[in-house]
């Protein structure tokens, strides 16, 4: 297989790989999407087969899984003063692929491998903080308003993943 072959399958071996990972891996797929092929090899690179391509394209994705499992994360909110804000707040948790809980810390969360296995924490010390104190404003706001704070999160997460996300209830309070 020569080089313009490979470009012409590059994104067909991108969607093999993103049709057999878990959801938070997709980032490193539409990061390797939107670099050109042709970055990565010469004109006179050849593949001795299609698997061989396929397997090139696996190390591409290896190596930025392994990138991505020793970043940590910062979320682009300053304040939480109302409702639009909470679920912003959450929108922008769900982009990022992140599993929380109104009721737990930040700072529990951390990267994994693709064992599976942890590596970093998803967030600085500092940024975890910021969100546990975030979340203790969204806490407070929801209780004062007396609004389901559960119904939020199941919005947000709606709202990025799709209306056919999260089809269980939320958990009871």
């Amino acid at each position: 297989m020569d080089s313009i072959e490979f470009g012409a399958k590059y994104n067909k071996y991108l969607n093999e790989i993103k049709s057999v990972i878990r959801p938070e891996l997709f980032s490193v797929i539409d990061d390797l999407k939107s670099k050109d092929p042709q970055d990565f090899i010469t004109r006179d690179t050849l593949f001795q087969n299609e698997n061989d391509a396929r397997g090139f394209v696996w190390a591409m994705f290896v190596d930025g899984v392994n990138k991505y499992s020793f970043q940590t994360i910062t979320i682009d909110i300053e304040d939480i003063e109302t409702l639009d804000d909470i679920e912003m707040f959450f929108i922008l948790l769900e982009k990022e692929h992140i599993s929380y809980s109104p009721e737990s810390s930040f700072l529990d969360i951390t990267n994994t491998d693709l064992d599976g296995n942890s590596t970093v924490q998803t967030f600085t010390l500092e940024e975890g903080e910021r969100l546990d104190m975030l979340m203790g404003k969204c806490r407070d706001l929801v209780d004062e308003l007396d609004v389901n704070i559960f119904e939020i999160c199941k919005r947000a997460n709606r709202i990025v993943r799709g209306k056919n996300a999260w089809n269980q209830s939320p958990p009871e309070q």
